[in-house]
């Protein structure tokens, strides 16, 4: 009975003190601060213009690589052209 009294009391005040529980900071205040983050140098501006660059990088470098091992004559998987592209 003392468990279930002492758990029945937590559970009271948790629910006093979470009920009208703010937010730490407020929804502007937190955008204003992502938007200074964001012209920090060193901070990518555009993650997404970044991502692509990033994937274009990776698509090339694999491009490159299918190309020599198809033009290699001494490199035995130039008959699989999918050898060293990524599927």
């Amino acid at each position: 009975m003392k468990k279930f009294v002492a758990f029945s009391l937590c559970l009271v005040l948790l629910t006093i003190y979470t009920a009208d529980a703010n937010p730490i900071i407020k929804e502007s205040y937190a955008k204003q601060l992502l938007r200074t983050k964001r012209q920090k140098p060193g901070h990518p501006d555009e993650p997404m213009r970044e991502h692509l660059l990033h994937m274009q990088v990776l698509d090339q470098r694999a491009h490159e690589t299918n190309l020599e091992h198809w033009l290699n004559p001494h490199c035995y998987p130039r008959c699989d052209r999918n050898y060293g592209h990524p599927v």
